[in-house]
């Protein structure tokens, strides 16, 4: 069956079933269990006029997606759920994709990718090889943190119309350990702690910051990915 659910001021676990549903929340702290790939979890405001809640007024919001998502307006976090398909083995490949916000984008424990979009957002991969996407401008309104980044195993991508490099694998010579470009071919900046990227190399331009690293992970150039 599909449905419309609708919370009210309070704090709310809204779901639909196994159904299309659309899922509407209210001024509380919202979670909505998505378990159909067409579910919608949409903020809602109190009155006719207003189409939706902006993030002061709406609480702190939470998608548990069985399916791919990307946040609508208003909504924080996402997490991805570990589902079974048809066969009984793990859904694989899920996507989850943040908003304007500063969001909380999860992984599952299978491979995941994970966008957050604008904002400064934490990115979690759980278990899993997973992409950690940039498809936005970078720099100080977009520093994403990332958990849990496994070098080998895990990938940073960035989209080939935010940085001076051809699509595909990052040439070795473009990626350098340390908080400042030393030559010209340097572009991706990495001090155990923060990625930055340098789109002149050594040259006058400053570099801008990517993203910061929990745990002291290692990273290299087979790391990164341009699409």
């Amino acid at each position: 069956m599909n449905n419309r659910v609708i919370g009210t001021g309070g704090d709310h676990t809204l779901d639909g079933g196994r159904g299309i549903d659309t899922l509407q929340g209210g001024l509380g702290d919202d979670t909505y269990i998505l378990r159909h790939a067409d579910d919608i979890a949409e903020e809602v405001g109190g009155n006719a006029r207003q189409k939706t809640l902006r993030a002061e007024e709406g609480g702190h919001d939470t998608v548990l997606a069985h399916n791919s998502y990307k946040l609508m307006l208003g909504i924080e976090d996402i997490i991805l759920q570990d589902v079974l398909g048809k066969t009984g083995n793990p859904v694989n490949n899920l996507t989850a994709i943040g908003n304007n916000l500063d969001n909380l984008v999860q992984g599952n424990a299978t491979d995941n990718s994970l966008n957050g979009r604008t904002g400064n957002d934490t990115l979690t991969g759980g278990a899993g090889a997973d992409d950690f996407i940039f498809s936005d401008t970078l720099g100080r309104e977009h520093v994403d943190t990332i958990t849990d980044f496994t070098s080998g195993e895990d990938r940073i991508v960035i989209k080939a119309a935010l940085v001076n490099l051809g699509t595909g694998a990052v040439a070795a010579d473009a990626f350098h350990l340390g908080e400042s470009a030393q030559t010209a071919d340097h572009r991706f900046l990495f001090d155990g702690t923060t990625l930055r990227y340098d789109t002149d190399g050594s040259g006058a331009g400053a570099a801008v910051d990517v993203a910061m690293f929990e745990r002291n992970p290692t990273v290299i150039a087979e790391d990164f990915f341009v699409v």
